[in-house]
This record gives structure tokens, sequence and C-alpha cells, in this order.
């Protein structure tokens, strides 16, 4: 009967190990990658605010304060701002009007999304874990 409570010990143990040397290093990188895809969605957020207040004000001239970086700022001023540079990804840019940069800007905030959910679902990253944690405690 003792052998059967070492047993049961030692594996409680190798669960325990498992845990905290490889489940806690997935979830804490699934975080990390999870929070950089909520950043991207609240940076296009804050983009299509500003685009609507744009068509909103229909000025000709957008004059505005530019933030070069540590909190160092230049006035700009923008003659054409029925047009918007938008970053599509992988550096590059399109030049875009205020609407299709708003209908770009829901296209690219719902498939982060989606992404974000599918990724809570995600059966690869489950089945993962689960040949991890076998060959981790069964080996």
């Amino acid at each position: 009967m003792t052998s059967g409570k070492v047993h049961v010990q030692q594996k409680i143990l190798e669960y325990e190990k498992f845990i905290n040397e490889v489940l806690q290093q997935d979830l804490q990188k699934v975080l990390e990658q999870r929070d950089v895809i909520y950043e991207k969605i609240a940076q296009y957020l804050q983009l299509k605010n500003v685009v609507e207040r744009l068509q909103e004000s229909e000025q000709e001239v957008l004059k505005m304060q530019v933030d070069l970086g540590c909190n160092f700022f230049v006035d700009a001023e923008v003659p054409d701002p029925s047009k918007v540079f938008v970053a599509i990804g992988y550096g590059f840019f399109a030049e875009l009007t205020l609407a299709e940069a708003l209908k770009f800007i829901e296209k690219k905030s719902q498939l982060l999304t989606k992404g974000c959910e599918n990724c809570r679902d995600c059966k690869s990253c489950q089945m993962r874990s689960a040949e991890t944690f076998s060959r981790y405690c069964w080996s």
C-alpha cells in the first residue's frame, strides 16, 4: 500500500512539474500574443475615430500637432485631408479615401477579433498541449 502512495505522490510531482515548466510557459506566450493583437485592434479603433472625425469636419486644410517621439510635438498642415495613408501590413501603406479607410479598418478589426476568438477555440493548440503532456508525463 505504501508503494501505491509513493507512486501517486510521484505522479503528482510530475504533473506539478509539467504544469509549471510547460503549461505556464505556453500560457505566457499565448497571453503575450493576445496582448499584441488587442493592441492592434485598439490602434485600428483609434484610427477609425480619427477618420470619422475627419469625415464630419469636411475641412479644406487640416492643422494638427504631430508627436515625433519622446513627447516632442511639431505643428503640421495637411493640405488635402480627404485621403489618408493606412498601414496595410508588411511595411506597405495604401492611400485611401476616408470611406475606403473606414471599410478597411472595419474588415481588419473583424479579422483580428476573429483571430483572437479562433485562438481560444483552437483544437491544434489543445492537441499540442495534450501531446506534450503525454510525452512529458508518460515517458
